[in-house]
């Protein structure tokens, strides 16, 4: 993932979405992932919101590994996938974006598929 790519995912989410909600929860994740698609990054991840006691705090992130075939990481908390307290701005999204990858890559070799 390039910084171009990066800083493009920011200026597209900050466009969709209010900046001064920014990370509080997990709904800035469509926001983030409505611009990695219109750059052309990470077209084949999703994130889904589980339900549970904690409403939008677990997800399960998805990968799709050919038309209408997902694959998916175990559940996670909204924590594990967050920037860091502080973190803000293009480095939020680099921070997010890169765990995302990461996630779809153990999911992309755990299926015997390509990275």
């Amino acid at each position: 993932m390039e910084e171009t790519q990066i800083a493009a995912v920011h200026a597209e989410m900050y466009e969709a979405f209010d900046a001064s909600h920014c990370w509080a929860d997990s709904s800035v994740l469509d926001a983030l992932l409505i611009g990695a698609r219109a750059v052309g990054v990470l077209t084949d991840v999703d994130v889904f919101q589980l339900l549970d006691e904690d409403d939008r705090d677990l997800l399960l992130v998805s990968v799709e590994l050919r038309p209408g075939v997902l694959a998916h990481a175990a559940p996670m908390r909204w924590r594990e996938l967050r920037p860091a307290p502080g973190v803000l701005g293009v480095r939020a999204v680099r921070d997010v974006l890169m765990r995302l990858a990461g996630i779809a890559d153990q999911v992309r070799v755990a299926h015997g598929m390509p990275r």
